[in-house]
């Protein structure tokens, strides 16, 4: 019989045995040789600058290579202070919680929109139908995508969901990517030569009047500095491939955990001011994100064993989240659980920057699928759900439902 992927697993029902805070890897094809599991632990790391997020640091070790960095598109997930601590407060200039505020309307009316498109005497894929379309117009909203390229957005951003990590994905993802890269260079390069409004290039402004996310990107200045159309671009596709699916797994993974906890579910449709707290213990209990990768930059002792320079060492998220020397009754669901402080985003200066947005989007969009459909249900049984095989994410390929009568 086939041991299932650790991804293919939903959230254990029965509690976790417990783990060391820093053990080796158990599976040899997991692309690293280390695993942090406690919370502690894992919350150190995520912020130690011994640890670096430069892939090209392995190559260096391995082949004592020069100039392996140029594998990889560099942005503010890849890189370290002091060009992560550039990047990212240009980004912050142009990506700020007032801007995200401002999307919240425009997020309600889509979710509102997208579930009464939902047939509700029929069986309903939510991914497909409801999270996935969603999320496209929440990041074309974000972004200012031209309406005239919208179609193609979604058509390629669905092109990039598939099976795997890496790459390890088909061909078929990478050539979406790079069709979409090439769109959003198109977009930016019109920005850029210009035109003195966003609308003069087809991109809509904001809800305050000002050019979307695109254009801010652009504008961006900390003194002289500002960021390349390159820098530009990298940025933009980071917020699309990063956002895409951990939002997409947030939404379905929380849905699916609140059927599968029915007391949870009717808390969360009685009482919509728990709806933000719910958001955060499904973050925690069915975390998208199972592992953040780092790579060791110099020798670092964890629970009293040296991990050496170039390992690469994963923090593991879902293992920090149920560790019950952190958390209470780590392997319960229970949304009004306090003193939440999950590592979901990260912490430290790689926190996740879209943090505030996947928060809101996810919150609207469970409330609006249980205020518009109070006898939803599971069309499958839980073993019988697909998960997509993944080393470092939680998600579904398919969450099949029956909505049942309004």
């Amino acid at each position: 019989m086939t041991t299932p992927h650790p991804a293919s697993r939903p959230a254990p029902a029965t509690p976790a045995a417990p783990r060391r805070a820093l053990e080796p890897a158990r599976d040899r094809g997991a692309p690293w040789t280390w695993e942090v599991a406690g919370y502690h632990e894992a919350r150190r790391a995520l912020s130690d600058h011994r640890l670096s997020k430069d892939p090209s640091l392995v190559w260096e070790v391995a082949a004592g290579a020069e100039g392996a960095g140029q594998r990889w598109i560099r942005n503010i997930a890849n890189t370290d202070p002091p060009e992560h601590t550039r990047l990212r407060r240009l980004l912050t200039a142009a990506f700020t919680r007032r801007r995200v505020e401002q999307m919240r309307p425009g997020i309600e009316q889509a979710a509102r929109r997208l579930a009464d498109w939902l047939p509700p005497a029929a069986e309903v894929d939510l991914i497909a139908s409801f999270a996935f379309p969603l999320q496209v117009e929440v990041t074309c909203d974000l972004l200012g995508v031209p309406s005239q390229h919208r179609e193609a957005f979604a058509s390629l951003a669905a092109g990039m969901l598939a099976p795997g990590d890496g790459e390890h994905r088909p061909a078929s993802c990478h050539a979406a990517y790079q069709q979409l890269g090439t769109l959003m260079a198109e977009v930016l390069a019109a920005l850029r030569t210009g035109a003195a409004r966003c609308s003069e290039v087809g991109i809509p402004e904001g809800p305050d009047g000002q050019p979307h996310l695109l254009g801010a990107l652009l504008a961006a200045r900390h003194g002289s500095d500002r960021l390349t159309e390159q820098e530009a671009h990298a940025m933009a596709m980071l917020l699309i491939t990063a956002g895409q699916e951990p939002t997409i797994d947030l939404i379905a993974n929380g849905v699916l955990a609140l059927l599968l906890h029915p007391d949870q579910l009717q808390l969360v449709r009685r009482y919509p001011h728990l709806r933000a707290s719910a958001v955060e213990e499904l973050l925690r209990y069915s975390v998208p994100v199972l592992a953040a990768p780092r790579i060791v930059a110099e020798d670092i002792e964890i629970d009293g064993t040296t991990v050496p320079r170039g390992s690469v060492l994963a923090v593991m998220l879902e293992a920090a989240h149920r560790d019950p020397a952190h958390f209470a009754a780590p392997d319960t669901l229970d949304i009004t659980r306090d003193h939440n402080a999950h590592l979901a985003f990260g912490h430290g200066i790689h926190y996740c920057a879209g943090a505030p947005l996947a928060r809101m989007q996810a919150a609207i969009a469970i409330g609006a699928l249980v205020n518009r459909f109070p006898r939803i249900s599971l069309a499958r049984t839980p073993e019988q759900l697909r998960w997509r095989p993944s080393w470092s994410a939680r998600g579904l390929v398919e969450l099949p439902v029956f909505l049942g009568p309004c």
